[in-house]
């Protein structure tokens, strides 16, 4: 393993290993009493997913200690080495850490794994699963007298009724103990006392896996009802028979999970590094759907409806590979699945958020990977079927697009989507051109250019039909809720800078009210639904 090691401004030890893997930077944060050594029997397998980044926290392993050592600067230090876009992984206090970052980072930390972390570690009377504060003051006053003979109990206590606990306690016995700076330890195990993530994870957005251990002596697996309970979309997990130190006790039950968890990343980024607005129209759509991925299938009924509608139109394929482009929380996969024998089947989404969640909702065997479909990261002619339901109007060059699928087709491949037309809301377009030279609804491209653009990237167009759908809301209000619950905001150039104010909003409500019919309220759908066909 090509291992490099670099240091931070702050002063930060950076264990890097490189990765042939194509996933995103993994990020790791170590617990109390230890440094990145304690990281190592994952560490093959986590090269599988990716590259590797182990950090050794402030006063720890091979990094010099913080002026100040606090939360607010902990964070700010570990925040500096954060590449640009990253899985975080953190054990006890690291996964603390590591929490309170992808809070505070939901662009950069694009999925959270904590190991071994409650959420507030001492107890009170609102969170009694946690350590007794009568034990922990017990400890930290045993460390500050004696610490060496505490870090010895330290070690039995964190393979303490895991399956194999003599085992373990031999073998993290005959390693040298991790060194750390003189009073860093009793800061940190101060500040270990004092962090409370429970408002944090209740709001937090970034997709997370968090696994606890059975017989935890500092961790109580009791806690997992509780952390649920605060945030329904995260991941909650016990793992039978282990103790604190899992990334000791069961590495590989550990990378099972992690690999399941974590979808097939490309090694080209999901959203392209463009320069200027092109890349932050792709990030902020990423962002929206990856937050709307929990409440989407509760509004989509167009949405399955016309999917319905499309697969009902796909040839029978055999021993093929077929993609689904934009296959958002994963409705047509278990039908392609029925639908193509003996075949391989890719899932692909721009939203790593709706991709995490299609994974966790659908029993399908099929490749996961963060795709942008105008820059697909599968070789040439390699796909013999892409099909995509409702996800192509969100790509603002369709040349660019139908030229990639293009490219990832044979001849003879085909392509099945439907997509949105120019008519798709006009009704609220119309409005809010009555209020304001702001643009708040998305343009989508009409028939006439979408066609031009599939003969030039070299399709041949066997079959065009135009259905217009009507929905029926009972106010503006009700219709606004259902967009964002789609992750459908606006996002193109020209729309207002700031927050829509109360005024607009009432002269929206009076322009849409002259369409209103028996009380209710139209939003009318334009849906293309196009199969084309690569030629020579």
């Amino acid at each position: 393993m090509n291992k490099t090691l670099r240091i931070s401004p702050q002063g930060l030890a950076l264990h890097c290993w490189s990765s042939n893997a194509g996933g995103l930077p993994i990020v790791l944060i170590h617990g109390w009493g230890n440094d990145s050594h304690c990281w190592q029997p994952l560490l093959p397998g986590l090269l599988q997913l990716g590259p590797v980044i182990a950090v050794d926290l402030p006063g720890f392993g091979e990094s010099q200690p913080l002026p100040v050592f606090n939360e607010s600067t902990l964070l700010d230090a570990l925040a500096d080495i954060l590449p640009d876009q990253c899985v975080l992984l953190g054990w006890s206090l690291g996964g603390m850490l590591a929490l309170a970052l992808a809070e505070r980072f939901p662009r950069r930390v694009q999925q959270l794994i904590t190991l071994a972390a409650n959420l507030k570690f001492v107890a009170d009377e609102c969170w009694p699963q946690a350590m007794a504060p009568a034990v922990n003051h017990a400890f930290n006053e045993a460390f500050a007298a004696s610490p060496d003979s505490t870090r010895k109990r330290f070690t039995s206590l964190i393979v303490q009724g895991d399956e194999q606990e003599r085992a373990l306690l031999k073998t993290l016995r005959q390693q040298a103990p991790a060194s750390m700076a003189p009073g860093v330890g009793e800061q940190a195990l101060a500040l270990l006392a004092s962090l409370d993530n429970r408002e944090t994870f209740a709001h937090l957005v970034v997709p997370g896996l968090h696994i606890l251990a059975e017989q935890d002596a500092l961790v109580p697996a009791a806690v997992a009802p509780q952390m649920q309970a605060l945030n329904a979309s995260q991941q909650v997990m016990v793992i039978d028979g282990a103790a604190h130190a899992l990334t000791w006790s069961c590495p590989k039950t550990l990378l099972q999970h992690l690999q399941r968890f974590l979808p097939a990343v490309p090694a080209v980024p999901a959203v392209p590094a463009v320069p200027g607005a092109a890349a932050r129209s792709k990030q902020r759509i990423a962002n929206a759907f990856s937050r709307a991925a929990g409440s989407y299938d509760s509004v989509a009924t167009l949405q399955r409806d016309v999917a319905d509608a499309l697969l009902a139109t796909l040839p029978s394929v055999d021993r093929a590979t077929l993609l689904d482009l934009g296959c958002g929380t994963g409705y047509c996969l278990p039908a392609l699945q029925r639908h193509a024998n003996n075949s391989r089947l890719l899932a692909a989404d721009l939203a790593l958020g709706m991709l995490q969640f299609a994974r966790q909702q659908r029993a399908v065997d099929a490749d996961w990977v963060v795709a942008d479909a105008e820059n697909l990261p599968f070789a040439d002619q390699s796909i013999d079927l892409v099909v995509s339901s409702l996800a192509l109007q969100w790509c603002e060059q369709p040349q660019q697009l139908f030229n990639e699928l293009r490219r990832v087709l044979p001849v003879g491949g085909r392509l099945h989507f439907s997509t949105l037309g120019p008519a798709t809301l006009k009704e609220l377009r119309a409005a809010w051109a009555s209020v304001d030279d702001y643009v708040h609804v998305n343009d989508f491209s009409d028939e006439a250019l979408l066609r031009t653009a599939l003969q030039q990237a070299g399709f041949v167009i066997d079959n065009w039909t135009t259905d217009i759908r009507t929905l029926w809301y009972g106010s503006v209000v009700e219709l606004s809720r259902g967009l964002k619950a789609l992750g459908a905001h606006n996002s193109n150039p020209g729309q207002s800078p700031g927050l829509t104010g109360r005024q607009s909003l009432r002269q929206l409500e009076a322009a849409y009210d002259i369409f209103r019919s028996d009380n209710l309220l139209p939003a009318t759908y334009e849906v293309f639904y196009i199969s084309a066909i690569a030629a020579n």
